[in-house]
């Protein structure tokens, strides 16, 4: 019970700063603030947890859901709009005959007869148009878009992108102890070994090693700060960045902010959007030059029509997704966040498409 109270006492006391710090007369809030983001997701944490507080505590969760939506100045017809439709189906959206896929429409024909229902927190899938250069258009479906969630490792696409911009592939980087130490062990590195930028890219995209995000972040100064100006440049503006690994529930964003993010990354980064794709890749310790081969743990990877994308878990989060296919020549882009298994969500929209190699 140490930790709920704990956890109880610093959201409180965050509402309270955030209250006499940046409320403003009629109910209105100013600018967007790590602060407020960092109260947002603080509350979204305990709100999660909700079901393990000792009884009574009502009237605080309810102080935390106003909190929530004065802090996050959004919507309110939305997010009642969001939270009727939870509450008729919760963590679902269906699909159901429509002749044409359709943002507005939770339905659309896939054919005469299927229907289909979602289990995830948040579902988008666009076409990409690559003939304009940042520009996302063709509408196919939505659902809960707008909604906060924890990313997990979806953060190392940015992370990736950061280190592309602002460091540069051939920068040699040292793996740290405090690096090496960080949770999970994929990409087995070592204290003292050496690697490219640009190898410790393919770990981060390829399996998803926290380490290497950790070793990255610490060659650069203020790493996590130019993360979040690049999300704000990308108008991503329901997105928080706290460290580079995604291990962090405090990482948010929504389904629509992380379309601008992939967008971005493919249209300016292709080359990260390749490796993210492939089955397998082979980096290189540089004081020994010893290779040492890398197995994707994307279960799309290397499947006919797959580009590329990245996978995200933390416990907090559940199965986080976002890929891009090729279909028949035009690109789509599917977003899953907080499924049971973001790869199955996924294909129950690419069986609604002409893609068969599932």
């Amino acid at each position: 019970m140490r930790f709920q109270t704990i956890l109880l006492s610093l959201v409180i006391l965050t509402s309270l700063l955030i209250n006499k710090n940046y409320s403003s007369p009629g109910g209105k809030t100013n600018e967007p603030s790590f602060m407020k983001e960092f109260y947002f997701a603080l509350s979204e944490k305990t709100v999660s947890i909700k079901q393990i507080l000792p009884e009574g505590t009502a009237a605080v969760r309810q102080r935390i859901n106003d909190g929530t939506k004065q802090v996050s100045g959004g919507d309110e017809s939305k997010e009642t709009e969001n939270k009727k439709t939870e509450k008729e189906n919760p963590g679902s959206a269906e699909i159901r005959n429509n002749p044409d896929f359709n943002l507005n429409s939770s339905s659309f024909q896939c054919n005469s007869t299927t229907s289909i229902s979602f289990k995830a927190e948040a579902v988008l899938a666009k076409k990409i148009n690559i003939a304009v250069p940042n520009e996302v258009n063709g509408n196919i479906f939505e659902f809960n878009v707008k909604k906060r969630w924890p990313i997990a490792s979806l953060t190392k696409l940015m992370t990736s992108a950061i280190v592309l911009e602002k460091i540069g592939l051939n920068e040699r980087v040292i793996m740290s102890e405090k690096a090496v130490n960080s949770e999970g062990e994929t990409g087995d590195f070592k204290k003292g070994e050496i690697f490219t930028a640009s190898d410790l890219i393919k770990a981060m995209l390829t399996v998803s090693s926290n380490d290497a995000a950790a070793a990255v972040a610490e060659s650069s100064a203020r790493f996590v700060d130019q993360m979040q100006q690049k999300a704000a440049e990308l108008k991503m503006y329901q997105t928080t960045f706290f460290e580079p690994t995604g291990l962090s529930f405090i990482n948010q964003s929504t389904a629509f902010d992380l379309v601008k993010l992939t967008d971005y990354v493919y249209q300016n980064h292709p080359e990260l959007i390749e490796i993210s794709g492939q089955k397998e890749t082979e980096i290189v310790e540089l004081k020994s030059g010893k290779p040492r081969k890398l197995i994707n743990i994307n279960e799309f990877a290397g499947s006919p029509g797959f580009i590329g994308g990245k996978t995200g878990y933390i416990e907090e989060a559940g199965r986080n997704l976002v890929a891009i296919f090729d279909a028949n020549g035009g690109k789509i882009l599917i977003v899953v966040l907080g499924a049971d298994n973001a790869y199955e969500e996924a294909k129950k929209l690419l069986k609604c498409t002409s893609l068969t190699f599932f």
